[in-house]
């Protein structure tokens, strides 16, 4: 049965998706490269075909219906199926390149410096980095193997392939230097006295460290806050306040001597780094059998961090 007989206009789906993602026609419209009324009329050709509203107009701005939204998300993924076919299709014969996702502070803090052993036991094969801001989607992950921060349990109901999983120790770090200021012996740091480093990452905050530490929290002591993690990090090592740390990220950090725990209280992160291939049904067999090699060696070094704390509660998929 073709499809062609029975799908909208695919030019009115391609605005469609647009205007629900941007929640504005005119931001469409823009991001398209053309009219909003071009926009306007391509909303309204699928609004008669489906018989029904696709968006409550409330004031200046559209809000999609509960149905534009299930449509907006199978079509959103379609596209990004449809993207990577056909970069793939574009991509030299000659050239196979790995492409692994991450959070900026896992590659910046920790991955690269250990990438290089990777490359050399690999050295025909290209690697492409994809950092984000926050943790990898493993629903919608579109690369070939990524790290991915959260609970195991995700990947399992999605049904992807979760190569091996460990969970880090939690504490406060700051500068040698500015522990050295203190000046507090043998005792305990008094935490809501010091400058706290914060930072957007929605799982590395204060009070739900404060919390699980089972200390108490004031949301004013957090002096100094980034949106990414990393540069919070460094503002520890320049001396400028006390960051959370999370052990493996900083184990470089630690074993260099730019940052130091502060204080004996730690604590275990609820989540787990999980090394995932997200997308092994779509990719071609030289692919996934690099993939499953980075897998492979990545997980031999979160293994080795994990024998290195028994405390450490693993959640292995």
């Amino acid at each position: 049965m073709s499809l062609k007989k029975h799908l909208p206009s695919f030019n009115a789906l391609i605005a469609f998706e647009a205007a629900v993602r941007l929640q504005s026609f005119t931001a469409a419209a823009r991001e398209l490269n053309v009219t909003q009324a071009a926009v306007s009329r391509q909303i309204k050709v699928l609004e008669t075909d489906f018989g029904m509203s696709l968006f409550q107009r409330v004031q200046r701005t559209v809000v999609p219906t509960d149905e534009s939204r299930i449509l907006a998300e199978a079509l959103r993924q379609a596209f990004d199926t449809v993207g990577e076919t056909i970069d793939a299709i574009r991509r030299p014969k000659d050239a196979m390149t790995l492409t692994i996702g991450a959070t900026i502070s896992e590659i910046q803090l920790w991955l690269l410096r250990r990438l290089p052993e990777f490359r050399a036991a690999h050295p025909g094969l290209g690697i492409r980095i994809v950092s984000r801001d926050d943790p990898p989607d493993p629903r919608h992950e579109t690369a070939d193997v990524a790290i991915y921060f959260g609970d195991p349990a995700v990947c399992r109901a999605q049904k992807i392939k979760c190569f091996e999983s460990v969970c880090d120790r939690v504490f406060p770090v700051c500068s040698p230097e500015f522990l050295e200021r203190l000046e507090l012996g043998d005792h305990e740091p008094d935490l809501t006295q010091l400058p706290l480093i914060g930072n957007d990452v929605p799982h590395a905050t204060w009070p739900e460290w404060f919390a699980q530490a089972g200390l108490e929290h004031q949301a004013s002591q957090v002096a100094l806050s980034f949106s990414h993690y990393a540069d919070g990090v460094l503002a520890a090592i320049d001396g400028q306040g006390v960051a959370l740390g999370w052990g493996m990220v900083l184990e470089d950090c630690l074993k260099s001597g730019k940052l130091v725990p502060l204080g004996s209280r730690c604590t275990i992160s609820r989540l787990s780094y999980n090394i995932i291939m997200p997308r092994a049904h779509r990719i071609s067999p030289q692919t996934r059998l690099a993939a499953e090699a980075f897998a492979i060696w990545l997980g031999s070094h979160f293994r080795a961090y994990r024998d290195e704390y028994p405390e450490l509660v693993t959640q292995n998929s």
